[in-house]
C-alpha cells in the first residue's frame, strides 16, 4: 500500500453524498449542509487505511466538484466512530452554501452502511 504522506483523503468526482436540507444556518443567513463519501467507490476508504497504516490520522480532504476542488480540513474526532471535517475557506472558492464532512473511521460507522446480519 502506498504511503498517504499528506494524510489527505480523496474522493472522487460525483461520489459524494450531500444533503437536500442544511443542518444549520448562521446569522449571515450562511447555510451548512452535512456530507460523505458514497459506498461505491471505496478509493476515499483505501486513502483511509493508507493514513492510519503510516500511523497518522487523515487531516484533509479533496473532492473535485465541477470547475473546483472542494477542500475541507479536520475539525474533530467522534468517539471511535470517525471524524468531521469543516469547510476550508482558505482553499475551496467562495460559495454561497458550506458543506460539514463524516468520514468514517470502520465501513460499519459509514451512515450508509447496511450490515448483512
Amino acid at each position: 500500500m502506498k504511503k498517504n504522506k499528506s494524510q489527505t483523503i480523496r474522493i472522487a468526482r460525483g461520489k459524494l453524498w450531500t444533503s437536500d436540507s442544511p443542518m444549520s444556518q448562521d446569522a449571515k443567513g450562511k447555510k451548512t449542509y452535512m456530507c460523505w463519501p458514497s459506498l461505491d467507490d471505496m478509493s476515499w476508504y483505501e486513502d483511509l487505511q493508507s493514513i492510519l497504516a503510516s500511523g497518522d490520522s487523515p487531516r484533509y480532504i479533496t473532492h473535485p466538484n465541477g470547475k473546483f476542488t472542494w477542500h475541507f480540513i479536520r475539525d474533530c474526532w467522534h468517539g471511535d466512530e470517525g471524524w468531521w471535517y469543516r469547510w476550508d475557506n482558505d482553499r475551496s472558492a467562495n460559495r454561497v452554501e458550506e458543506y460539514r464532512m463524516f468520514i468514517p473511521s470502520k465501513i460499519e460507522f459509514h451512515p450508509d452502511y447496511k450490515s448483512d446480519e
